[in-house]
């Protein structure tokens, strides 16, 4: 659990019922409530495990809140959600027996995972990125017009009349954007 920068922390175990006292809700009548535990050590960064009894719940009591302070003399309070713990029995093999496993796992739908891979590219700069982009636009353009100058060049020639004409402006054009930079 995670106590964040308090140091010290108790538990409270209790029934169903809660209060609210200043609007945040609490066990309303614990059965047991823990003395004080720690100092949590400062390597820690306030995470602890707790371990609590299996007596000290019963069918009616399956319920436990954690409240967490500064010092030893309860300075700065903080509190949990309550949560209710499965309800163990005298016997934990059958408490936890394999129906109970499956059933369990039978809820839950899987979680479909995806592998994930990164890669580290280098930078790009903008000539960089913009060289790459006219490059790109050379080698689809340059075919397109080499294929149709022909046709465009007689196209132009036959609108302005000049006799001859061959169209050299067109393969001009296209001579530029296939001439290798």
């Amino acid at each position: 659990m995670d106590l964040g920068t308090n140091r010290f922390y108790s538990y409270a175990i209790g029934g169903e019922e809660i209060q609210r006292v200043n609007g945040l809700k609490t066990l309303q009548d614990p059965i047991y409530t823990s003395p004080s535990i720690g100092p949590v050590p400062e390597e820690s960064l306030g995470r602890t495990i707790l371990e609590v009894p299996n007596d000290k719940f019963d069918r009616q009591h399956r319920a436990i809140q954690i409240t967490s302070f500064r010092d030893r003399q309860r300075v700065g309070p903080a509190i949990s959600n309550i949560v209710t713990v499965m309800s163990v029995g005298a016997n934990p093999a059958t408490s936890f027996s394999l129906e109970m496993a499956r059933s369990t796992a039978m809820d839950k739908p899987p979680v479909e995972t995806v592998p994930f891979q990164y890669r580290e590219v280098q930078p790009v700069s903008e000539a960089m990125f913009l060289g790459g982009i006219l490059n790109a636009v050379k080698s689809v353009a340059a075919p397109l017009l080499n294929a149709a100058a022909p046709v465009l060049g007689a196209v132009t020639g036959a609108v302005s009349g000049a006799p001859g004409a061959t169209g050299g402006g067109i393969s001009g054009v296209a001579r530029l954007v296939t001439t290798p930079s």
